[in-house]
C-alpha cells in the first residue's frame, strides 16, 4: 500500500489530485512515515486531503490547514487541526506558526497566486527546521492569466535561491538563503524545496599517483 492506493480506495470527503503528483509526493515524503511530524497544508477545499495525509503519515502525525472558508472548520477531526484566515495575511500566518509551528511539511494548495506563493515561502523559508521539505503545488499556474498578480512568478522568485546552493563555488556569500537549504526541484505543476542538515561538501579524486579527499570550500574558479 502507499499514497496513490490510499487516494484510489478514499470512500470518505472529496479529494482532487493530478495523478502525476502521487511519485513526487512519495519521493519527499515517505521518510516522515510514522513518525512525530507536523504538515500544514494551505488549501483545504473538502477537506480529503487533510484526512489522506494524515492516513498517509501515519498516527503521530499532526496536520493543520488553513482555509479562507469558514466552513472548512468542520474538517477538524483527530490530529486534524484547521485555522480560518487568508494566507496573504502575514499576521494570521504568524499565528498559525506560533501556535503550531515549526512544521516538518509545507504543502501550498491554496489561491496559487503568484503574489501568495512567494510571501507565503518568504515568510516560512526561513522558519523550516533540518530535514524539512516545503512542496508547491499547481505552479503551472504561473502561465495562466488570472493567476498572474505579481510582476514576479514563483519561478523568477526561485532561481536566485536554487542558484545559492553553488554560490559558494565562485566564492559568494549565501545571501538569499541559509545552507540548511539542500535542493529546489522542479517537477510538472509542483516544486520541491528541501531543507536537510549541513554537509561538508566534500571532493574525491581516484586514480593518479595518489588518492586524495578534500574538504575544503573550491576556490573561486575551481571544478
Amino acid at each position: 500500500m502507499g499514497l496513490y492506493a490510499d487516494f484510489l480506495g478514499n470512500n470518505e470527503k472529496p479529494t482532487f489530485k493530478w495523478l502525476h503528483y502521487f511519485p513526487i509526493y512519495e519521493s519527499h515524503l515517505n521518510r516522515f512515515i510514522n513518525r512525530s511530524v507536523r504538515i500544514l497544508e494551505i488549501g483545504v477545499l473538502d477537506g480529503g486531503s487533510l484526512t489522506m495525509w494524515r492516513n498517509y503519515l501515519g498516527p503521530y502525525s499532526q496536520i493543520i490547514g488553513i482555509d479562507i472558508n469558514p466552513e472548512s472548520k468542520q474538517h477538524e477531526d483527530f490530529q486534524i487541526s484547521v485555522e480560518i484566515g487568508d494566507q496573504s495575511d502575514i499576521n494570521f500566518l504568524t499565528k498559525v506558526y506560533d501556535k503550531y509551528g515549526p512544521f516538518d511539511i509545507v504543502i501550498d494548495d491554496g489561491s496559487h497566486k503568484q503574489s501568495d506563493l512567494i510571501s507565503t515561502f518568504s515568510f516560512l523559508k526561513d522558519k523550516m527546521p533540518q530535514n524539512s521539505v516545503y512542496i508547491i503545488e499547481d505552479t503551472h499556474t504561473a502561465d495562466i492569466a488570472s493567476y498572474q498578480d505579481s510582476e514576479t512568478d514563483i519561478f523568477e522568485y526561485l532561481y536566485p535561491i536554487s542558484r545559492s546552493l553553488s554560490a559558494q563555488y565562485a566564492g559568494e556569500e549565501f545571501s538569499v538563503m541559509s545552507s540548511a537549504l539542500s535542493s529546489v526541484t522542479f517537477y510538472d505543476s509542483i516544486i520541491a524545496i528541501e531543507f536537510k542538515s549541513p554537509y561538508i561538501r566534500k571532493a574525491i579524486q581516484i586514480g593518479g599517483y595518489e588518492n586524495r579527499v578534500i574538504t575544503r570550500s573550491l576556490s573561486p574558479g575551481e571544478i
